[in-house]
C-alpha cells in the first residue's frame, strides 16, 4: 500500500534560507537512497512556507511513518512551527476498511457490516 508521508514547516526571517537548505538535503539523502520518492513544495503565496512530501510502500497497510521523515520532524522544529501527517492511499479495487468492517455504499446510505463471518 502506498504512504504518504507530509512534512510542512512555516518559517520565516533568518531561518527561511538555512530550512531551504536542510530540506532539500533531506529529499536528497531520500532519493540517493533509493529508501522512497521525497519532493520540496513552497507554498505559491505564503513566503516560508515549506513542505517535503514522501511516498513510500508499506506491506502490512498500517500508518507508519519512515525513520527519516521523523527524524526531519524533529530536527526542522528548530527552524518554525512543523506539522507531521502519514497518510495511506486507499485503492479503489479493495473494499474499504474501517475497524475491520466493510463500508457499504447504497446510493444515499452508507453503512458497514462486521467482517466476523
Amino acid at each position: 500500500m502506498k504512504c504518504l508521508e507530509i512534512i510542512s514547516l512555516r518559517t520565516s526571517g533568518p531561518f527561511e534560507q538555512k530550512a531551504r537548505e536542510y530540506m532539500n538535503k533531506f529529499c536528497g539523502i531520500v532519493k540517493k537512497d533509493n529508501m522512497s520518492k521525497a519532493d520540496f513544495y513552497v507554498h505559491d503565496s505564503i513566503p516560508g512556507d515549506f513542505a517535503i512530501v514522501i511516498s513510500s510502500h508499506t506491506q502490512d497497510g498500517k500508518v507508519k511513518g519512515t525513520t527519516l521523515g521523523l527524524y526531519m520532524t524533529e530536527v526542522l522544529k528548530q527552524f518554525g512551527l512543523v506539522d507531521y501527517n502519514c497518510w495511506l492511499l486507499v485503492d479503489n479495487r479493495e473494499a474499504l476498511k474501517i475497524n475491520d468492517k466493510k463500508a457499504i455504499f447504497d446510493d444515499d446510505v452508507i453503512g458497514y457490516v462486521n467482517n466476523e463471518t
